[in-house]
């Protein structure tokens, strides 16, 4: 076995394995040949064939040879592609002749354009200059496909062939053909061919029938040369059927420390064909030795998986053998080769801390553990206060773990990893390693006492106070608790101010002080709360209500209980005034009251009045109503029981000026009657009344004679406004 892998590596030392990828060159060849003559008569030194030019599609000039040939052949080559096309060749020669006189005839400088035909074109010309002979110009594609030729390419029968040439040529010049151990030609599938990258499955043109044979392939063109279609080199290979590919691995170290029971699985991705066989070297690459091989076909006929037990620890390479139908498989590449490293494991040792719970009576202790060494994972084993635990549990985070929800206790740790290995004590390996914790709580849980609340003495007054004390949790090293103030709402305003803490005499007091009525949480927390998670309600008291309350607001509004009557400019003269202050009575008349609510009862009413701006006070006007007020504006001063004050302002007014207009017609015959008188009033408070001189009591009467006539207006509080007019004729 061992011979046969020996000359297996040297035969494959010059083998090209897996996916061939090649490139390669393609252009347009054009070739200008032919024979320059000589002129019998010719002289002098500048006769002859001087230059060859190439005419591209768009116009443009290229020079393609120049100097000086006669008497003799010329050939020349030029490259293209398709983006820049060869539409023509242009021929310059110059003829001098002997004359009678001397070398002194011409000279003639003959040029000529010949088109090109396509790219794809024989053409010849016996004679199109003088004497230039026998021209004949092809164009036609060329193809090389670059790969070395001293080297046996390998497909895998699930790789792609690939070979990429330029795009130098028409799509239609790019026909891809093959032929299987030398048969007829096949052209591949259309969808590969006008195309000069060819990207093809080994799959889609080569069957099992076909493996071990040399295949050959090609690109070619329509276009033929002198009968000969232009193709290029021929590129061979043989094609081989895969063998199983490797799909994943799984590498296991020894069990122990100085155990050698690794092993490593190999998931394959099929089992094998009937007739197929697979074989293994596995490879020590530290010593360079053949550390084991053997034949698995006959556990991959049922499987996709084998293993390979008992592996000291070590790097190893291993690679596969296969054949299929007689001949050898494609076992080359990453999908059927594997490096790996069989590892074996420290000793199992750990640490162990804890963390005790926060509040009393709580859960929330916690066992970190921290392991290293062995294999796989950890497991740890717990016995409480003598008794046992946790039987052997599984590390929930790696070679760490913790272990949460604990109440208090006495705690004993030991450790093992995935392969049931103890950590053993540090200074005696024949024993295991036990570590002891003690998990504590506080011994009360948080309260409040000795609450005291003191309500404001008025509203709106600051002079409230509550005070309570702070017992059990766990207070800070200074004895203190967080605590926090709120007003009105769980999430309002935070109250820094006015608050006094007192940490020294025991237990600790806080007191919030000069504060107005409202609602007001307290939040106070031990040193353990915002860590704790079980039992918060013994670490913290959240939001605690006091309600303050006060005397509700004393508020006055001032009310009109009578209004003015009549505006003092009314045009009316007889009007009474029984006090003589120079006010009619009608427009002083107002009445105004203070409507009271709130505060302490038993109000206190001082009236006052605006006279420049500055209120007075009114003699006497301290009764909750204010009588017989014209225009003007007033307020009224209120104070409760408890000297709480308040006040109001109104202004009184007169009602709008009551007024009239009356209109009149002329009489435009004498003597006659077709006067019309028409009132109209405005102000006051409406609800008027008429009182004309003749009698009438509508605002406009009609039918009257030329005369003089008075009218009386009433509103509905009484007040007048007199008018006059007159209704003239015409004269006689």
């Amino acid at each position: 076995m061992k011979k046969f892998l020996l000359l297996w590596i040297i035969v494959l030392s010059n083998v090209v394995w897996g996916q061939i990828s090649l490139q390669g060159e393609a252009n347009y060849k054009l070739i200008i040949k032919g024979y320059q003559g000589e002129d019998p008569k010719a002289c002098g030194d500048i006769y002859g064939l001087r230059e060859l030019n190439i005419i591209y599609d768009n116009g443009s000039k290229e020079n393609l040879w120049d100097g000086r040939i006669w008497n003799q052949h010329f050939n020349h080559e030029k490259l293209y592609s398709k983006s820049k096309k060869i539409r023509g060749v242009e021929i310059y020669s110059i003829n001098r002749w002997e004359t009678w006189i001397g070398c002194n005839g011409g000279p003639n400088h003959d040029r000529t354009t010949i088109n090109i035909n396509g790219v794809c074109t024989n053409q010849f010309f016996s004679n199109p200059l003088h004497v230039t002979r026998d021209v004949t110009i092809q164009s036609f594609p060329t193809y090389k496909i670059n790969f070395n030729p001293s080297r046996q390419y390998i497909l895998g029968s699930e790789q792609n062939l690939k070979i990429s040439l330029p795009s130098n040529l028409e799509n239609s010049d790019y026909i891809w053909k093959y032929s299987i151990a030398g048969q007829t030609p096949k052209s591949f599938s259309p969808r590969y061919n006008n195309n000069p990258i060819l990207d093809v499955p080994a799959s889609e043109f080569i069957s099992e029938n076909d493996y071990g044979k040399i295949i050959s392939v090609w690109v070619e063109s329509q276009c033929q040369n002198n009968g000969v279609v232009q193709k290029s080199n021929i590129f061979h290979f043989i094609s081989y059927k895969e063998a199983p590919h490797i799909s994943s691995s799984q590498v296991f170290p020894t069990k122990c420390f100085d155990s050698e029971d690794g092993s490593v699985l190999i998931n394959f991705d099929r089992k094998l064909l009937p007739n197929e066989s697979l074989e293994y070297v596995l490879t020590n690459k530290d010593t360079g030795t053949t550390f084991r091989n053997g034949n698995i076909s006959t556990d991959l006929q049922n499987s996709t998986s084998i293993t390979l037990n008992d592996i000291p620890a070590g790097r190893y390479e291993l690679k596969f053998l296969g054949n299929y139908l007689g001949n050898a498989t494609y076992t080359d590449g990453a999908a059927h080769s594997f490096n790996f490293e069989v590892t074996k494991p420290t000793t199992v040792t750990f640490d162990a801390t804890h963390k005790n719970v926060y509040c009393h009576a709580g859960s929330d202790g916690e066992i970190s553990i921290t392991a290293s060494g062995g294999q796989g994972s950890f497991q740890y084993f717990i016995t409480k206060n003598g008794q046992p635990f946790a039987d052997w549990t599984n590390f929930n985070n790696g070679n760490s773990t913790t272990i949460k929800n604990l109440d208090a206790g006495t705690y004993a740790v030991k450790v093992r990893d995935t392969n049931f290995c103890i950590a053993k004590n540090p200074t005696n390996s024949n024993l295991e390693k036990e570590v002891t914790l003690n998990i504590t709580q506080p011994e009360n849980p948080i309260a409040l006492s000795e609450i005291e609340t003191f309500t404001p003495t008025g509203y709106g007054l600051s002079n409230g106070y509550i005070s309570v004390r702070v017992t059990g949790g766990t207070p800070n090293s200074d004895g203190s608790y967080f605590y926090e103030w709120r007003k009105n709402a769980l999430d309002g305003e935070i109250i820094t101010s006015n608050i006094i803490t007192d940490n020294t005499n025991q237990p600790f007091t806080i007191k919030l002080g000069n504060i107005p009525a409202g609602t007001y949480y307290l939040t106070v927390k031990d040193k353990n709360y915002s860590v704790a998670t079980s039992n918060l309600n013994h670490c913290g008291i959240i939001s605690k209500v006091f309600n303050v309350s006060q005397p509700e607001p004393l508020i006055v509004n001032i009310k009109v209980q009578e209004v003015i009557s009549c505006n003092i400019n009314n045009n009316y003269r007889s009007k009474n005034d029984h006090n003589q202050n120079n006010i009619p009575d009608e427009a002083e008349d107002g009445v105004l009251f203070a409507d009271v609510k709130g505060g302490v009862k038993n109000y206190f009413y001082q009236w006052q009045i605006s006279n420049g701006g500055v209120f007075q006070d009114i003699p006497n006007a301290t009764e909750n109503k204010l009588a017989n007020l014209s225009e003007g504006t007033y307020k009224v001063l209120i104070k409760d029981k408890n000297n709480n004050t308040t006040e109001a302002v109104y202004t009184l007014s007169y009602p709008e000026e009551l007024k009239l207009n009356i209109t009149a017609n002329t009489i435009s015959c004498y003597n006659g009657n077709s006067g019309i008188l028409s009132a109209l009033v405005t102000g006051g408070t409406g609800n008027y009344s008429y009182q004309w001189s003749n009698g009438e009591t509508t605002p406009t009467i009609k039918n009257l004679p030329a005369d003089k006539y008075t009218l009386l207006i009433t509103d509905g509080k009484g007040c007048n406004v007199y008018g006059k007019t007159e209704i003239k004729q015409s004269s006689e």
